[in-house]
């Protein structure tokens, strides 16, 4: 059901006193993480875009990267033959280094705040072309679908269940959302503090399980909320059905997917290499 903000209260404990209802909850809007702005030069831009790829540590070997030019070297280590689904707001599908490989919006409004999706997929599915950046596994087929707030738009565990419908075992399914959490009412905030791993609400659980039971491996954000998923806050929500259980404990249920932090680069001014960076989510759940 979607109404007006102002609404929902209302509406959840008319519903709720429905004797065929068992729970009814109130699902705050997804959001991507925050991006560094940056601001535009105020020279003009170079007719030839230059390689970047010399900038890329994480392309390089340990410890300042995960050493994917040794796995270009060996069958499949450019990522032929794998398919990724980036779910989250926007892209930008005509960036010069996404044109030889990206299928473009599966399903979903394009929303106009673009950097993030865009960044994501570059790093993964970036042209190797010989000018801007290389993704990671840049022989690998990338595609999206968009669940956000823009009206008519589909939530996000029919965006999850319908980008499984198109998947095969094997492929990749990447969860790029957060949600505000019950640390701060489940209001939205700015500096995104209380934002959680979307697995917390039961149909998103459910959709990312179901993906997991196909063979598929899905890759979910952590959140940026800087919150401790093991804190007892997370096991007793408002409305949920009443078998639920808290996902993020591990002894009570497990979705499959592979719950994935943020942490510090070898480079950069950001804190001990590979510690976790202070507003990442963290906890026994997450696995990277």
């Amino acid at each position: 059901m979607v109404a007006p903000e102002e609404d929902l209260k209302s509406l959840q404990a008319f519903v709720q006193e429905h004797e065929a209802v068992q729970a009814v909850f109130i699902k705050p809007p997804s959001t991507v993480p925050n991006i560094n702005q940056m601001t535009a030069s105020p020279s003009a831009p170079a007719t030839q875009t230059a390689n970047f790829q010399p900038k890329q540590g994480y392309l390089s070997p340990a410890p300042e990267g995960i050493d994917a030019m040794s796995a270009w070297q060996h069958p499949g280590g450019r990522g032929d033959g794998v398919n990724i689904i980036d779910l989250e707001w926007g892209w930008l599908f005509t960036h010069e280094d996404l044109i030889h490989n990206c299928r473009g919006l599966l399903r979903g409004t394009n929303h106009p705040q673009k950097d993030h999706g865009t960044a994501v997929l570059g790093e993964m599915g970036g042209n190797d072309n010989g000018f801007g950046i290389t993704g990671i596994c840049p022989a690998a087929t990338i595609a999206a679908v968009s669940f956000n707030n823009v009206p008519n738009n589909i939530p996000s565990a029919k965006a999850i269940a319908y980008a499984t419908s198109i998947a095969q075992p094997g492929d990749i399914l990447l969860l790029e959302i957060h949600r505000p959490g019950p640390r701060f009412d489940f209001q939205e905030r700015d500096d995104q503090k209380g934002y959680i791993a979307i697995e917390w609400w039961p149909d998103d659980f459910l959709a990312i399980r179901a993906a997991v039971a196909q063979g598929l491996i899905v890759v979910e954000a952590a959140g940026n909320g800087a919150e401790n998923l093991d804190d007892p806050l997370y096991d007793t929500p408002d409305g949920f059905p009443q078998d639920w259980t808290n996902p993020f404990n591990r002894a009570n249920r497990d979705s499959g997917a592979i719950i994935v932090g943020a942490g510090a680069p070898p480079s950069g001014n950001f804190g001990p290499d590979r510690s976790r960076l202070d507003f990442s989510n963290f906890g026994r759940c997450v696995d990277a």
